[in-house]
């Protein structure tokens, strides 16, 4: 139905060695939930929402993880939604440019006008606040088992 990687401090390693910089460093109070996919027979259930929110609740007592990122291309409507019906907020902005084979990655703080959470799965209003600029953007949202 749903699949995700929940990826601790302790196994950041393998991911850094094949994401090129990629996702940051993770602190010993941090995870990163990646890689989610939801089948297509299982879409529009809310099952994202619900792997995700059982995810942060493993983070939190297996991991001692009181943060948790994920990263959302910016066009990802369903995702972004389901990120929000899970509890996470927009944390930052990961900006990805590609040329002649590398790539360089770059965050950023929202925008002062931007939400500061994506209110009740509204997405639309995240991309309609002018945050969301184009191809090789993704949103950094983060979530706590609380």
């Amino acid at each position: 139905m749903y699949a995700q990687w929940l990826i601790d401090r302790t196994s950041q390693v393998s991911l850094h060695a094949i994401s090129n910089g990629l996702f940051p460093q993770l602190r010993e109070d941090e995870a990163l939930v990646e890689g989610a996919y939801t089948f297509v027979a299982f879409r529009r259930l809310g099952i994202m929402a619900e792997g995700m929110r059982q995810l942060l609740v493993k983070a939190e007592a297996v991991d001692g993880a009181a943060r948790c990122f994920t990263y959302v291309a910016s066009a990802n409507v369903p995702s972004l939604r389901g990120c929000a019906n899970a509890g996470f907020e927009l944390d930052h902005i990961r900006i990805t440019q590609q040329r002649v084979g590398r790539r360089r990655v770059r965050h950023q703080a929202p925008d002062a006008n931007a939400p500061h959470q994506v209110a009740g799965g509204d997405a639309g209003h995240v991309r309609a606040s002018g945050l969301i600029v184009g191809r090789g953007q993704s949103i950094s949202v983060t979530g706590s088992a609380a």
